[in-house]
């Protein structure tokens, strides 16, 4: 059923992977190498060639393991995905060129229309408004699923209006000057709108089911999500219409519907703390998730002092600017995928031995990262996505080794 989406999620992974690593290292090559557009093509291939096939694909699973439909259409929206990414990479690697703007568009067509076929498959798949699937008495552990097939929803809607957004700004672009605020109001509704509800609802799907307790508040899931959705409309009128107290308070509720998000899973997870948790395979995911929490968490706070007081960061704006969407999306959502998509891909559980080296090198990937950024360092920024490389090859071979893939 999701087979697709992971497929192209993992091309999209080693294409960013290689796209980095020649962008970290043009500084070496020829000036007409050196000038093609590098960072926006590694930017596209991360954003929309790995992790939002891979979030796509582990909602996918999940919807057909507890919803009561599985998905359709999966095939589509991966080929849909697959190609509008194609142009967009082709398209920014061409930015000096005329034909960027064509190819970027027809890229980003393709993107709005994979957003379309997955918003109409999974509202057909998810119960309609006001039907419940919650039965404490046959099984406890269903007690936040409206909460989260809602979270579902309504990322997914999000996803839709963002990559239309994006759509609607480039062509307007290209027909006269258009205030920047607005490309940033279309990735906050991506990044906010789509990415935050549709990590917590997959995260309150997953960790009742795998800590074996009910979630502990099915109202504070809910809260998450109305605060998101107060966040993000804040956030896209503040970006687009250039108001900076918009954009601040904006900040401060997403930062905290992050916070209540940390607090509800931090519960779960502890809840049925075991003293022997830390040599049982059931103990794999929870180091990923508390690093991916903490990830977002920060990254948030910092997105959020850079609008409050960015005289203090003037000199260091860029890179501090990279450093929040990578402790974003690298550091928080591409950590948690991973803690999700091992026991959803894998027919048993891997116990966190067999995945603590590549733990560890990607967190130490995210402050070489980091510190290659702050210091404008090409040679940190190419070692920083060898050793995520590394990581991700440390993650997916005991994968393989400990059990069949299961693609779901």
């Amino acid at each position: 059923m999701a087979k697709p989406l992971w497929t192209v999620s993992l091309v999209g992974l080693a294409a960013t992977l290689l796209l980095t690593l020649l962008g970290s290292t043009t500084r070496l090559l020829s000036e007409g190498v050196a000038g093609l557009g590098w960072a926006d093509a590694h930017r596209e291939a991360a954003l929309y060639g790995a992790l939002l096939p891979g979030v796509l694909a582990l909602t996918a699973s999940l919807v057909g393991r507890h919803a009561p439909r599985a998905m359709e259409g999966t095939e589509s929206i991966a080929m849909l995905l697959g190609a509008g990414v194609s142009a967009r990479v082709v398209g920014a690697l061409l930015q000096p060129s005329n034909l960027f703007t064509l190819v970027w568009v027809a890229g980003g067509a393709l993107l709005a229309a994979a957003g379309f076929l997955f918003f109409k498959s999974l509202r057909a798949a998810l119960p309609p408004r006001g039907v419940s699937v919650v039965d404490v008495a046959r099984d406890p552990l269903t007690k936040g699923d409206d909460a989260c097939f809602l979270q579902l929803k309504l990322g997914a809607m999000f996803l839709l209006l963002g990559l239309a957004t994006q759509l609607i700004v480039a062509v307007a672009g290209t027909f006269g000057p258009l205030r920047a605020g607005w490309g940033l109001a279309a990735d906050h509704l991506l990044l906010v709108g789509f990415g935050l509800p549709t990590l917590f609802g997959l995260s309150h799907l997953m960790v009742p089911r795998l800590s074996g307790v009910p979630a502990i508040a099915a109202g504070a899931i809910k809260g998450e999500l109305h605060s998101t959705l107060l966040g993000v409309t804040l956030l896209t009128f503040g970006f687009a219409l250039g108001w900076k107290p918009l954009i601040i308070a904006g900040g401060l509720v997403v930062f905290f519907a992050a916070f209540v998000f940390m607090g509800v899973l931090g519960a779960n997870i502890m809840k049925n703390k075991s003293k022997t948790q830390r040599v049982t395979p059931g103990f794999a995911y929870i180091p990923w998730v508390f690093a991916g929490v903490l990830w977002v968490v920060v990254g948030v706070l910092l997105g959020l002092f850079l609008n409050i007081v960015p005289s203090l960061f003037a000199d260091r704006l860029p890179a501090l600017r990279t450093i929040h969407v990578h402790l974003m999306l690298f550091g928080g959502f591409l950590q948690l995928g991973l803690a999700f998509a091992a026991r959803t891909l894998a027919a048993t559980p891997v116990p966190f031995s067999k995945h603590k080296w590549s733990f560890y090198a990607l967190n130490i990937a995210l402050g070489l990262l980091a510190w290659g950024a702050l210091a404008d360092s090409a040679t940190l920024m190419a070692e920083s996505a060898g050793l995520a490389l590394l990581g991700l090859a440390a993650w997916f071979f005991p994968l393989r080794r400990h059990a069949e893939l299961v693609m779901g």
